[in-house]
């Protein structure tokens, strides 16, 4: 029996892609035009697929800091301007979703049979001080959160799995569901025993969580 077919009691919600919408780097004309290098090169720059190694992913499994990171970026990819300009372009990706927000803070949180929201962010400092600053309050609904640079790890990593497996001592982990937009993410918090959604739209998210007996549509009343 797989923990995919439980009633979940734990949300461990995603951010990007989930709750705020995001566009890759290399699809912003802003920064393309503050870099020497082109698309291509700034897209496998910042390639996060697979569990992919390199300067993002040392940034954002907290092994490099936020202008060791910002020196990368300009040796790798020519980056014309300052450390400011350079913060302000790198964050300015995000779109806040409020259909999504909604859904997972009032109505998951409102659920009877859900017990706590969680967040899980594969993500880096600068990212996360300008989701906090930006919306402020945002992360305020979930009751814990774990974050890729605290924890040390990408959440295609096992040894990330762990950390959120030490605070779940109240919940076992298969009554605890990952919703991630990254098959790999999924198939890594299956593999250590959580269950997991692969997110795609909130209606497909809607329907799975109502064959999993978390309903939150008109019925549910």
């Amino acid at each position: 029996m797989t923990a995919d077919i439980y009633p979940p009691q734990v949300i461990i919600c995603d951010v990007g892609n989930v709750i705020v919408k995001w566009k890759p780097l290399h699809e912003c004309d802003g920064f393309v035009a503050s870099c020497a290098a082109g698309r291509e090169a700034i897209k496998a720059f910042f390639n996060r697929s697979d569990g992919a190694s390199g300067p993002l992913a040392d940034y954002e499994r907290g092994k490099i800091g936020n202008e060791e990171f910002f020196d990368l970026v300009r040796r790798a990819l020519g980056y014309r301007h300052e450390y400011e300009r350079f913060c302000a372009e790198f964050c300015d990706i995000f779109e806040f979703d409020p259909e999504m927000y909604r859904f997972v803070f009032n109505d998951l949180k409102a659920h009877p049979s859900l017990k706590e929201i969680w967040v899980f962010s594969d993500t880096n400092p600068l990212h996360y001080e300008y989701l906090h600053n930006r919306w402020p309050g945002i992360f305020s609904g979930a009751r814990r959160i774990f974050l890729s640079f605290e924890v040390g790890h990408w959440k295609v990593d096992q040894e990330a799995w762990d950390a959120v497996h030490e605070a779940t001592s109240l919940f076992p982990v298969n009554f605890c569901c990952l919703i991630d937009d990254m098959h790999e993410n999924c198939e890594a918090a299956r593999e250590y025993g959580f269950a997991a959604i692969r997110f795609e739209a909130i209606g497909q998210l809607r329907t799975i969580l109502d064959m999993r007996g978390i309903k939150t549509g008109p019925a549910a009343a």
